[in-house]
């Protein structure tokens, strides 16, 4: 009696250390199952793969209404609230930089207070060229951009030309094109500060304009050049110099602007260092055409 005492103890024991065995390999199986899904679906794990920092995000939207381009900050007082930036334009070395930096969120913070304090805005926002269409200038022989820069409606390009010439293309709106071609051009000899001495209209159709300012006796010289699709106003000014010795003056250019109307995209263009007087060919050579990332000259 007391032996099968023992033995049904013994048995006991034996069967309560199995089950605990049984429940320690199961648990471990589990653990291993559920380790080896969660690997399964994270995928290999490269020591030395370091994981890309997320994109760029922006903290403004680009869009048109009515016609118009605007930039709008989803707060505008992180950029405002220092009062108005000392800088009213930005500089890109290339198109592709201005338009990476625009399109993809590079920014910097101190180009965004620039934006938000100093670029034009109404009440629906900050006013910008159209952020679809983007341009670039045709330039002559040897022409080089130097820079782009951008001002809110309008974005310029620093060009170095032939012998020693240099000069800016801008970029305009059809609005912003008629308000500058009005005033600096139409209606240029109306301001108090010029006195017109005589104005004669030559048998080639140019205008030529004597008068003075309280800096110099200077010489304007106006006509149209059309090419197919393209009109350009064409206004020289020339700087009235005293001869040596009693010899007789004489005008020397100094600078050209050129208003022009491309199938409606509409720019001007400044040009300055002229040691000689330009062809009309040599004019005829600006222009713009629309940019691609691909684009060499000023990518």
């Amino acid at each position: 009696m007391k032996g099968a005492k023992s033995l049904k103890l013994f048995l006991m024991i034996l069967l309560l250390i199995v089950g605990c065995a049984l429940s320690a390999c199961s648990q471990t199986n589990d653990y291993v199952g559920k380790e080896n899904a969660n690997n399964q679906q994270q995928g290999p794990q490269d020591p030395g793969e370091v994981t890309p920092p997320p994109a760029d995000e922006l903290d403004y939207s680009l869009f048109e209404a009515d016609g118009k381009c605007y930039i709008v900050f989803d707060d505008i007082s992180v950029y405002s609230s220092e009062g108005k930036s000392e800088v009213s334009t930005l500089s890109f070395a290339t198109m592709k930089e201005m338009k990476d930096a625009i399109k993809n969120g590079k920014l910097k913070d101190w180009q965004k207070r620039v934006i938000a304090t100093s670029f034009a805005k109404d009440d629906v926002g900050i006013k910008a060229f159209s952020l679809e269409s983007w341009f670039v200038p045709n330039l002559p022989v040897n022409g080089a951009v130097d820079s782009v820069i951008w001002s809110g409606e309008s974005y310029s390009f620093s060009m170095t030309l032939d012998n020693g010439v240099f000069g800016m293309l801008h970029v305009y709106t059809p609005g912003q094109y008629a308000d500058i071609f009005a005033s600096d051009y139409e209606n240029y000899f109306d301001k108090d500060t010029i006195s017109v001495s005589e104005t004669e209209t030559l048998e080639d159709g140019k205008t030529v304009t004597n008068y003075s300012t309280i800096a110099a006796r200077l010489m304007q010289v106006r006509y149209v050049l059309t090419d197919e699709a393209r009109t350009f106003a064409v206004d020289k000014t020339y700087r009235y110099s005293e001869g040596e010795a009693g010899a007789k003056g004489s005008y020397d250019l100094t600078n050209i602007t050129m208003y022009c109307d491309d199938g409606g995209k509409k720019y001007a263009v400044d040009l300055f260092g002229f040691v000689e007087e330009p062809t009309d060919a040599w004019l005829l050579t600006f222009g713009l055409s629309v940019y691609n990332d691909s684009d060499v000259a000023v990518k």
